[in-house]
Order: structure tokens, then C-alpha cells, then sequence
């Protein structure tokens, strides 16, 4: 049993952590300071002995012994380990007072007398997997700390896999912050066992800035796996060599700067169960592709060279595809896009749909299905059966658009009847109803402008 605020924050870090510390802090409880991490990081052991809590009954308010109780202990969290009538668990401290030398919490932290408290408050954990999820509420945040690599096993608590994760878990270095861009994030690995997923989201919450890895080669390993039902938010997770980076599970959710690299599973950032998820910004690379779809959105999206295990395709399903990419797209008789009914595709590049009967844009027979001014480069076949669809503004390219697309890079080359057909060539070229104009590229990425040059010519002069 656990009774945190919901707006405690907990921090992980690896290098220097414990998991039997408190972990965790509310900084909006106002005098507090923070001890799990930064200058004011320290701890505060309880051995039962020299220092210990104590209560006269069940009570929610215990006096400190062998420890002189500050007003800066407020916010922090009390991990208690054992005791006579101790109830183990996490607690944020919501009130102190130094005068009685006692600290209260939102609830019962004994069942009864003790005089013997055990546990320890601040400092932070040293696992993911210790944090008390199923205790966190969608506003409770999981702060872990990179330049470190955390192994979670498939089993729960210390050491092992984040299950029921009820608020968010935000990976950083040195910006601590959802949506962050730091370099030298933390890394978590799979472990020993086959078929598990590394963290389980349960309520609607944000997930962001994490890498994962999977040193031990084991089989159907899932990162992420959202089972919330609601629209929570991935961002900059990167998976390498696994199953499934993202499975989203639920409505309306979002994906952003997501890359799979090098995985074994047909869709490894995916929708199984959800409608109405964006995928922005996403890469899947070296197996694979990317969706299910089930009435959801594509923006800026790579997939490249996703081999045999693509199910349904590079982009399978979605309402919508805009400036996507399916690069080197080789499996038999399964187009790269894979049109629902109604879906729109607008600005992608299909290059290299080279598979036996392979087709670039499958789209939908539906009257509402549209492919509009998508370009096209060495497919089998650039767009299988229309019906009732329309197919405007087909760009039918001469040479590759790309810099380097073997070696990553996507950039729109300057090649006439490649990249240079696409630079500014998007769709629409204005905007209706005021005087803009739009000089969106074709594709995932946009061409950098050169900038202009004024060379001044400065005339010699005789000086007398």
C-alpha cells in the first residue's frame, strides 16, 4: 500500500540511486525541498535502532526518534520497510511539524503501535521497476536518468519491468522535462527472458525521451505497450532490435519522433486496438512497417527497407498519409500503402516498390479515396486499381530524389527530374482565401535554402 499526492514526482537514477530509498517529491507543497536528486539530494534512514518511527496505534501521523525533524522534510517520500505493524510502502510526507518532531501522511502508515519504524526517506531509486505505479495517478511523473543503462527483467520491482505504469515516465539527461531532446538518454535492455514488454502504460499519461535496447537478443520483447484506453502521448523513444517499440491500445493517441530500427516485428510502432492515433514524425527502418492503422493519421513518416515482415505493408490502413516515405519496399505481392476507405495520401514519395507484384499505392475503390499529388521512382507498379478513387497530380520522377537513401539520409537531392522536382512542389501551393503562398517540399523532409550572396565590388581609386 502506497499514499502519494498527485503531483509527486519520482526520480530514478542508476548511477547513484537505491531502491530502498523514498524515491519521490512534491514540489508544490510549499517549504519543501527536494532530496532526491540536484543540491539538496540526501536520505534519511530509518534502521529501527539508533533512528526509527513510532506510533501509539494505527495512525498516519508518526514521531521521528534519533532524527531532528526540518520543515524542508515536507514533500518528500518515505519508503517504509518493515517494523512491527508497519504497512510497507510509499508515502509522501504532506506535513511536519518540528516541534512535536512528527511527520504526517494522507494516510494509515501503521496498523497498529510501533516502536520501530523502518525505511528511508529522499534519494532516489536506482530501477524503474520499483516505482509504485499502480499508486500513480496521469499527473504523477517518473523522472530516469541518462548516461546510464537500466536492465529490466520480466518480473516486478527491483531490477525488473515497469508494469501498471500510472503516471508518466520521461527519460532526460540534463533538461528535466517532458518532451525533451536531451543527448545521452537513458537506455533500458530486456534481460534474459523472451515475450515481455519493458513498460506498461495504464493510465493516460505521456511517455517520452527513452531509448531501448536489447543486448540479450531476446525474442518478442515490446517496449511500450499502452493499455489505457485514452489518448496518451509518446515522443523520442527509439527502439533497436526488438519486436514492437510502440503498441498504442487505445483512442486518440499520439506518436511523435519515434524510430524503430532493425526489429523483428511486422508493425514494431503500431495501433492494435485504438482509432484516430497521429504518427508524426516517425521512422521505421530495417524491418518492419508501420500502423495497422484503424482511422488513423501519418505525417512525415519514414519507412525504409522493411523486408518480408512489413504485415500489411510499409503504411497499412490509415485515414491518412501526408509527406510520408516508403523507401525500398520489397515484399511480394503487398503494396506499400495500403488504402482504407476514404483514405488520403498527399505528398508521399513510394520509391523502390520492387516486390513481385508489388505495388506502390493500393487505395481504396471508395469515391472518397484520393491520392493527390504523390511522387513516384522505380515501383513494379505506382498505383494499383482506382475504381471510384481520383489519382491527381502524379508525380512520375526520372531519377532518385534522395541524397543518400541507403545511408539514412532523406534529404531532397538537386537532381533535375529527382529531388529537384520536388522542392517547393507540394501540395497545396497556396492557401484559400488569403494571399499565402505555400512552399512545402514533397516528402518527409525539407530542402534547406540557400541563402543569397551580395558580393559588392569595391572600385580601386588613385590617392593623390
Amino acid at each position: 500500500m502506497s499514499s502519494l499526492t498527485s503531483t509527486t514526482n519520482f526520480e530514478v537514477n542508476g548511477s547513484s540511486g537505491a531502491d530502498t530509498n523514498g524515491g519521490g517529491f512534491d514540489a508544490t507543497i510549499s517549504g519543501g525541498t527536494d532530496y532526491t536528486q540536484g543540491a539538496g539530494a540526501k536520505t534519511i534512514v530509518f534502521d529501527g535502532v539508533t533512528i526509527k518511527f513510532t506510533t501509539a496505534g494505527a495512525a498516519s501521523t508518526i514521531t521521528v526518534v534519533g532524527y531532528t525533524v526540518l520543515t524542508t522534510d515536507v514533500g518528500n517520500v518515505l519508503q517504509t520497510t518493515g517494523g512491527t505493524n508497519v504497512t510497507t510502502g510509499f508515502w509522501t510526507i504532506t506535513s511536519v511539524s518540528t516541534g512535536s518532531n512528527t511527520w504526517t501522511f494522507g494516510a494509515n502508515v501503521t496498523t497498529g503501535a510501533t516502536s520501530n519504524g523502518q525505511g528511508t526517506a529522499g534519494g532516489a531509486l536506482a530501477s524503474p521497476g520499483m516505482v509504485p505505479g499502480s499508486a500513480l495517478t496521469s499527473t504523477n511523473i517518473t523522472f530516469i536518468k541518462g548516461n546510464h543503462t537500466y536492465s529490466l527483467a520480466n518480473s516486478a520491482g527491483s531490477g525488473g519491468k515497469v508494469s501498471n505504469a500510472g503516471g508518466c515516465v520521461c527519460g532526460y539527461n540534463t533538461t528535466r522535462s517532458l518532451f525533451n531532446q536531451d543527448a545521452n538518454l537513458p537506455v533500458l535492455q530486456s534481460t534474459g527472458s523472451n515475450s515481455y514488454t519493458l513498460i506498461t502504460v495504464a493510465n493516460p499519461t505521456v511517455v517520452s525521451s527513452l531509448v531501448f535496447a536489447n543486448a540479450n537478443a531476446n525474442t518478442g520483447i515490446t517496449c511500450v505497450s499502452d493499455q489505457s484506453n485514452t489518448g496518451s502521448q509518446y515522443f523520442n523513444i527509439q527502439g533497436t532490435s526488438v519486436s514492437v517499440v510502440l503498441n498504442i491500445n487505445s483512442n486518440g493517441g499520439r506518436a511523435d519522433f519515434i524510430a524503430a530500427i532493425n526489429c523483428t516485428g511486422g508493425a514494431p510502432i503500431e495501433t492494435t486496438g485504438g482509432t484516430g492515433t497521429i504518427f508524426s514524425d516517425c521512422v521505421v527502418s530495417g524491418g518492419g512497417g508501420l500502423g495497422q492503422g484503424g482511422g488513423s493519421y501519418a505525417h512525415n513518416c519514414i519507412v525504409a527497407s522493411s523486408g518480408s515482415a512489413a504485415t500489411g505493408g510499409d503504411f497499412a490502413g490509415f485515414t491518412e498519409c501526408t509527406n510520408c516515405i516508403s523507401y525500398n519496399h520489397t515484399r511480394t505481392s503487398v503494396p506499400a500503402f495500403a488504402g482504407a476507405a476514404g483514405t488520403r495520401f498527399v505528398n508521399c514519395i513510394i520509391h523502390s516498390a520492387t516486390g513481385t507484384g508489388a505495388i506502390g499505392i493500393s487505395p481504396s475503390t471508395d469515391v472518397r479515396s484520393a491520392i493527390i499529388n504523390c511522387a513516384f521512382y522505380n515501383n513494379t507498379t505506382d498505383v494499383g486499381t482506382l475504381g471510384h478513387g481520383s489519382n491527381v497530380g502524379k508525380i512520375s520522377l526520372t531519377a532518385d530524389p534522395f541524397t543518400n537513401a541507403a545511408g539514412g539520409d532523406f534529404s531532397l537531392n538537386n537532381t533535375a527530374g529527382g529531388g529537384a522536382a520536388l522542392r517547393a512542389a507540394g501540395w497545396p501551393s497556396s492557401l484559400p482565401g488569403i494571399s499565402t503562398s505555400n512552399y512545402l517540399d514533397v516528402g518527409a523532409v525539407q530542402h534547406a535554402s540557400t541563402a543569397s550572396t551580395t558580393v559588392v565590388v569595391a572600385s580601386r581609386r588613385k590617392v593623390r
